[in-house]
């Protein structure tokens, strides 16, 4: 897990990886496999009992254990996904399942757990790994054939220089490092989550027998002012959440009697969490966090390469996040050997992949939401409908 470094530690590395998230430890782990030095900053991860971004699916394991080595995945910490539940375009709720999937289930990740082993594997792997912030306004250096980075970092036990040859942002949707270097964000929409996590553990009869949550599909409800959300994780919880743009968010949204009121309001997600067999405790209020689609104009600048959210933010919808970061973070490991061998070698390849993936995501999206036409006036909608899928030539 991230560590402080010792008092008066600083540090000569060959790149600098800013998260320690699915992306950045996959390009990490790349990278230290390479032979080469690398230092992860990362800051807070080991505080958290839950973190978004649980649905995952068929491959991920597949993935992770290609990226990370056998059994990065364990499987044993999550749970598996036998099929997609959705009520989209229709009240009735339609399942898709993946008995017939060559990769298998899907997953709903403890992503606490999850992201653990990834820092583990990177750790295992060769990369130095600091609890700290990236001082990015600090940064110096870094353009240039021959150019090094002078890096700040701040740390429990004081502030930290760091010299680097490259930098991968994968910091998540800030994408602080890139943007304060040549990069801008374009944002696509204003979709916003409130996210809340029901636990049983409180509720639970003692004893009791044949009541356990053993609905294992990611349920999809989509209403007049948004889409609902739900999948079962590993704890006796159940995440539920509520996607709609941040000023269209319901009143009372906010509060846990507001937001029960909303979810028992549901024809599909209500019913998880409520009745008598499964009854839901819901500890504290949801949490509102951003949602919508995003990505830089540039993944890449002079010194530095994004990754993960850092790079590209994808409205949930897709599930593909997790999958994506981890084979994004991957080909960004390459693309960072690449420039270490001869900085001119350039990351055309890196770039053209990039936006392949952005182009099909945003065709992808703009026909799923162009699917549920029964409130073509409702403003969430009507800004979707507006999207159109672009022409292949």
């Amino acid at each position: 897990m991230p560590s402080d470094p010792p008092p008066g530690a600083d540090a000569t590395v060959d790149v600098v990886v800013v998260g320690a998230g699915p992306a950045g430890c996959a390009a990490a782990v790349t990278l230290a496999r390479d032979g080469r030095s690398v230092l992860i900053v990362d800051s807070g991860r080991a505080e958290r009992t839950f973190r978004v971004g649980e649905g995952a699916p068929p491959g991920l394991d597949q993935a992770v254990d290609q990226v990370f080595g056998p059994d990065a995945f364990g499987g044993h910490d999550h749970l598996r996904s036998f099929a997609n539940r959705s009520a989209w375009g229709s009240a009735v709720a339609v399942d898709t399942d993946f008995m017939f999937n060559p990769f298998g289930p899907g997953w709903h990740l403890d992503r606490v757990a999850f992201d653990a082993r990834l820092v583990e594997r990177a750790e295992a792997a060769g990369a130095r790994i600091w609890d700290g912030t990236m001082r990015t306004a600090d940064a110096r250096g870094g353009p240039g054939v021959a150019g090094r980075w002078t890096l700040q970092v701040e740390t429990r036990s004081g502030g930290r220089e760091v010299d680097a040859a490259l930098v991968c942002d994968a910091s998540g949707r800030r994408a602080a490092f890139a943007r304060r270097h040549g990069a801008t964000l374009v944002t696509h929409d204003r979709l916003v989550a409130a996210v809340a996590v029901f636990d049983r553990s409180a509720v639970r009869r003692p004893g009791s027998i044949g009541d356990d949550d053993i609905d294992s599909a990611t349920t999809i409800e989509s209403v007049e002012g948004g889409w609902w959300y739900s999948a079962a994780i590993p704890g006796d919880r159940r995440v539920v959440a509520f996607f709609t743009d941040g000023d269209l968010l319901p009143d009372g949204i906010r509060s846990v009697d507001g937001f029960r009121a909303l979810v028992a309001a549901t024809g599909h997600v209500g019913p998880l969490v409520a009745g008598d067999r499964l009854a839901y405790d819901l500890p504290e209020p949801p949490a509102i966090v951003a949602a919508g689609t995003s990505h830089l104009d540039q993944p890449t600048g002079a010194g530095w390469v994004a990754a993960g959210d850092a790079a590209a933010c994808f409205d949930p919808l897709s599930s593909q996040g997790t999958l994506t970061a981890v084979l994004m973070g991957r080909t960004a490991g390459d693309a960072l050997i690449s420039l270490l061998v001869d900085r001119r070698a350039g990351t055309d390849a890196y770039e053209s992949r990039y936006r392949s993936i952005i182009d099909r995501f945003l065709d992808e999206q703009a026909t799923t939401y162009a699917v549920e036409q029964r409130w073509p006036d409702a403003p969430f909608w009507a800004r979707r409908h507006a999207v159109t899928p672009r022409p292949h030539g």
